[in-house]
């Protein structure tokens, strides 16, 4: 029904403090925990739920305004507020006279506008179509995108929906729905394909419409993921027979069939009577899917594990399934990953309308093993009543600040259904250093957290303050890493070198010797100068002949070293390849070192 954003997980408190069970409500948002919102008068039912970076919460719902349902997205503050800067009041609501509307599935994208899916009611009874919409990041219409931010999507002359949208990296856009056959009540599994801009891709399937199941069964897609390898992975149910299975597909990315090496043919039924709500993909590569099974007692929550290749992971939880018998009836609707690999299903447990007490908002933890994580809740579940009739939960995902958000809807007298939204603690700490990932900058790094010594100029802000430590002590704008005297700011790498003062000002660990001329160097003559790649040294002075010059670098750095053959008291020295600039020449000669100034051009 929706599709999970799965980002950063949150704890209570730090590890200094006594914290709280995770599971538990958190009194910090809305009253202890629980959000009731009634914005219509009427039944409000949230369908799925994203988190902004900025810890802003947007919801899709379903609304009765006041005689048929339409679309509505809202945004609330960080505390369960309406956050009046987004659209109308914080709400968005999508009317069309023509027939009902329902909104099923949200996804963000990453200039923080949002797309909403579902379906457009028409003035022909029995009859909608897929819609797509597209809100800029404050809540309006982005024009620019289908028809003035709008697009309705045609498949077959009966009941078409779009329950979940999957984008991929490209920008493309896809929707999984269902379209009825007209006529019977058979229902169809569709895939649509749509641009960046809204427009069908025809290149995709059919004219951008991929469908299966196209007779005499109930196919549905609840759920769609983009794999890495682009193609597309659905969850939702197949009702072969007449009894319901859980059910995933794998579609090749250009809607041209199905990837027959996944499962049977491209096809998983699995063993059990319900329906796949929830799907994601561990990060370990698992393919999770939740939903409910069935049985001659009533229905129990499932998670089923997969490897990519479609085959049972039969290490998960229980021959590849979890099955928690909570109550009378427990349902898992939606399926989140936090960063620690623990994995938190969604959904409602309670009872029937003929037995048992109300439905409540349910939710459930494991380890990515499949085993029920006891730390969550009362042994691993948590169950909270918000209703005495029934209430259950759409929706569920993770704060930046780690607090776990479930929707959904809460039935009471008045109003039908109130949009609810619960908010609770939670705990984790990837690294083991005993901060939280709300509290902790680099939860992945055990020497990153508010108690670390700080390193200076290594640009890490180990203790986590904001500030990664830089020591200039004579701000001159060299930290004490790259500068040899971190007390002087005439001495630093960008200073100016002094010939002959015994300072190594640049830092190169060098010092600058003057280059002067004795009576001796007079003796020799060196041309031409500057020169290129070619010097002569000439010697004037009756005698043997000098045999070795050394040529350096301004520092005295040694660059080459010749040994001299004189014709005529000329002898011939190659530059080729030494650095441009200036250049001393020393003469090793009988009588001592002679010293000539040379410019390399």
């Amino acid at each position: 029904m929706k599709n999970i954003f799965t980002l950063i997980v949150f704890i209570f408190c730090t590890t200094v403090h006594t914290f709280a069970q995770d599971g538990a409500l958190d009194s910090s948002f809305a009253e202890n925990g629980i959000l009731l919102l009634d914005l219509v008068g009427g039944t409000e039912t949230a369908n799925d739920v994203v988190v902004q970076p900025d810890g802003k919460i947007v919801i899709v719902a379903s609304a009765r305004f006041p005689h048929n349902f339409d679309i509505e997205v809202i945004r609330l503050n960080e505390d369960g507020s309406l956050d009046s800067t987004f659209a109308v009041n914080g709400q968005y609501h999508y009317l069309n006279e023509a027939g009902s509307d329902l909104g099923y599935s949200l996804k963000m994208l990453e200039d923080g506008s949002f797309l909403v899916s579902g379906s457009h009611g028409t003035d022909e009874p029995n009859n909608t179509e897929m819609i797509l919409i597209k809100l800029t990041a404050d809540g309006a219409l982005d024009t620019s995108f289908g028809n003035n931010g709008i697009v309705i999507q045609h498949i077959d002359d009966s009941e078409d929906y779009a329950r979940t949208i999957a984008v991929n990296d490209a920008g493309e856009i896809f929707l999984g729905g269902t379209s009825k056959i007209p006529g019977w009540g058979f229902y169809r599994s569709v895939i649509a394909k749509f641009d960046a801009n809204g427009s069908i891709d025809s290149t995709f399937g059919t004219d951008g419409i991929f469908m299966w199941d196209l007779d005499s069964i109930v196919s549905d897609v609840l759920q769609l993921e983009v794999l890495e390898d682009g193609n597309l992975l659905t969850s939702g149910r197949t009702k072969p027979a007449g009894t319901e299975r859980i059910s995933l597909y794998k579609v090749r990315s250009d809607g041209s069939g199905f990837d027959t090496s996944f499962g049977t043919d491209g096809t998983i039924l699995a063993p059990y009577q319900g329906r796949g709500y929830g799907l994601t993909i561990h990060e370990n590569g698992n393919i999770l899917v939740t939903g409910n099974n069935s049985t001659a007692q009533g229905n129990n929550l499932v998670v089923l594990a997969y490897h990519p290749d479609g085959s049972v992971n039969t290490d998960f939880g229980l021959d590849g399934v979890v099955s928690v018998d909570n109550d009378i009836n427990d349902v898992g609707l939606a399926i989140t990953i936090q960063p620690d690999g623990k994995i938190l299903a969604g959904g409602e447990s309670g009872g029937t309308f003929f037995a048992g007490g109300p439905r409540k908002f349910f939710s459930v933890r494991m380890h990515a093993t499949g085993v029920i994580d006891s730390t969550w809740g009362e042994n691993g579940v948590v169950a909270t009543q918000t209703s005495d009739l029934f209430a259950f939960a759409n929706g569920i995902t993770l704060q930046a600040d780690g607090k776990v958000l479930l929707v959904g809807a809460s039935a009471t007298p008045v109003t039908q259904n109130d949009l609810t939204v619960i908010r609770y603690g939670n705990f984790i700490d990837q690294d083991m250093d005993g901060f939280s990932i709300a509290n902790d900058c680099n939860d992945l790094d055990v020497a990153i957290n508010p108690s670390a010594t700080e390193i200076p100029n290594n640009e890490i802000d180990e203790d986590c303050d904001g500030i990664a430590l830089v020591i200039d002590a004579d701000m001159d704008g060299f930290n004490s890493d790259e500068d040899c005297d971190d007390n002087n700011p005439d001495i630093n790498p960008d200073a100016e070198e002094i010939a002959d003062n015994d300072v190594d000002e640049n830092c190169d660990g060098f010092l600058l010797v003057g280059v002067r001329e004795t009576e001796l160097s007079k003796q020799f003559n060196v041309f031409p100068n500057p020169a290129s790649d070619v010097v002569y040294l000439r010697y004037e002075a009756n005698g043997a002949n000098p045999e070795q010059a050394i040529i350096h670098d301004a520092t005295g750095r040694v660059l080459r070293v010749f040994n001299l053959d004189f014709n005529d008291n000329t002898a011939v020295m190659n530059l080729d390849g030494l650095p441009s600039g200036m250049l001393v020449l020393t003469i090793q000669t009988t009588e001592g070192i002679a010293i000539k100034r040379l410019i390399k051009q």
